[in-house]
């Protein structure tokens, strides 16, 4: 064993993931994903369910649908009275082997016997007849989830245990992306490079060697292909879905990160007396990926969502969380607002899920209350709204849907009121990230698509100063 790291598989502690994903969040990283495989694939669905909002996707490779006994491996193999995983001091319920001790000599026999490491007996029970309790609550996870399983796992059966964890997802509607990829040739050490120890299982040597060296590469090109694709989907569950904590979770972020890149200046640190208004904040860390301490800066949401930022995303300097519902716009009357100081709001993926009619009164009543402010936002015109809708039912919703859509954004928005004006449109992909990122052939033509066919953009509005409206 390697120092810092349990002598046993028992009570394992997830708390140092939960500690990695809170840092992660606060260096500026929006997303952050778990990948395991074996006992690994049960801690990551295990986590996963445990940090929603802190995790945002999960990869598990020969996954478990429960969380089982602890074992060491200290003296040979011995059972443990406990769960394998704890969590804030207290033990994660667990299904147990129903065993006194560890059926090493039924094992080796039957592993003798298959030429491979086989212990399938040992987990069938908790596959099949798991404690309600100790279920993993895969639902809760916050994020794409793929399960990768094998026909010829004979560690345990990660087949069955991934279609449990399947039917658990479409029976409580979740909400995210979700796909489980089977393979027929792969031992239960179902890894991308050759590694010694994959020889002990039968599937990843011999004549299926190959077959499983192809499946291997397969699922890794299926794992980027989905995760490219599940950008688009992920950024569709906005936060104004109501009645429903999960949603909130799933920031759309590409609308926050692009509108800060391509109005530097709106945030800048020159301008350290303006107030930036982040509506629709989720569990965004927006600030940090922009690196400003210097602007006062105030996230608004819904009461559940606010709870859950002041759980996990510690406050930087000239931060507050504010209380609201957006969608009754009295919170406008509500902020306090120094037109010498100036105040920028940034609204990403809030607005889909709103009628145009909503937006366009929300606007002018912003534009009012807050002359020489400004706002950034992300759109779509009528054929993108389209796409957004199928994306969101192709990620397995059918109860969502969006609505907000415009076609000439300028022409539509200024006409509403004289305080609106100054509409510009922005490229909608070539923000992003600090230092860009990584175009492959995929997004090079998905960004293509969008500007060619005006599907989506983003939005630069001002709010006139009272004393430059002639009557």
């Amino acid at each position: 064993m390697e120092e810092g790291l349990p002598k046993q598989f028992c009570h394992v502690p997830v708390d140092p993931l939960e500690a990695a994903a809170m840092r992660l969040h606060s260096m500026g990283y929006e997303k952050v994903g778990l990948w395991g495989i074996s006992k690994g694939a049960e801690l990551a669905l295990t986590a996963g369910s445990l940090l929603p909002g802190l995790v945002n996707a999960v990869i598990a490779v020969a996954p478990m649908n429960t969380v089982c006994q602890g074992f060491s491996k200290q003296k040979g193999v011995t059972l443990m009275p406990g769960s394998t995983w704890s969590f804030h001091g207290g033990e994660v319920p667990y299904t147990g082997f129903g065993l006194d001790r560890f059926p090493l000599a039924q094992v080796l026999s039957k592993s003798l016997k298959a030429r491979e490491l086989t212990m399938d007996d040992l987990y069938i029970p908790l596959v099949k007849n798991p404690a309600p309790a100790a279920i993993i609550r895969a639902e809760r996870i916050t994020g794409p989830i793929l399960l990768i399983s094998l026909k010829m796992d004979t560690m345990w059966p990660s087949e069955a245990a991934a279609e449990q964890i399947m039917k658990r997802l479409r029976e409580h509607g979740f909400l995210f992306f979700c796909q489980h990829l089977n393979y027929d040739c792969g031992g239960h050490l179902f890894v991308p490079m050759e590694i010694r120890l994959a020889r002990a299982f039968k599937g990843g040597r011999g004549k299926y060697r190959e077959r499983s060296r192809n499946a291997r590469m397969d699922s890794l090109a299926k794992r980027w292909n989905l995760f490219q694709n599940v950008k688009v989907v992920v950024k569709m569950f906005g936060e104004l879905k109501e009645n429903t904590a999960q949603h909130t979770l799933c920031m759309p972020l590409c609308g926050r990160m692009i509108a800060a890149r391509k109005c530097p200046d709106l945030f800048s640190d020159r301008d350290a007396e303006r107030i930036v208004r982040e509506l629709g904040a989720g569990l965004s860390c927006l600030r940090r990926q922009m690196g400003n301490e210097a602007n006062p800066w105030y996230c608004l949401d819904m009461e559940n969502v606010i709870a859950l930022r002041e759980k996990h995303i510690p406050l930087g300097k000239h931060e507050k969380n504010i209380v609201c519902d957006l969608n009754d716009y009295s919170w406008v009357d509500k902020i306090s607002f120094d037109p010498a100081k100036g105040i920028v709001f940034t609204a990403g993926g809030l607005f889909y899920y709103s009628e145009k009619g909503n937006v366009r009164h929300l606007l002018c009543a912003m534009a009012e209350r807050f002359p020489g402010g400004m706002i950034t936002f992300d759109a779509v015109n009528a054929l993108g709204l389209e796409e957004v809708n199928a994306e969101v039912k192709l990620a397995g919703n059918n109860s969502t849907k969006s609505f907000f859509s415009l076609e000439r954004p300028r022409e539509e928005l200024e006409s509403r009121s004289p305080r609106i004006t100054n509409v510009i449109e922005k490229d909608y992909a070539d923000g992003c990230l600090k230092g860009g990122y990584r175009k492959t052939p995929v997004t090079r033509l998905f960004n293509w698509i969008m500007r060619a066919f005006h599907m989506g953009f983003m939005l630069h509005i001002e709010f006139r100063e009272s004393q430059q409206i002639t009557v």
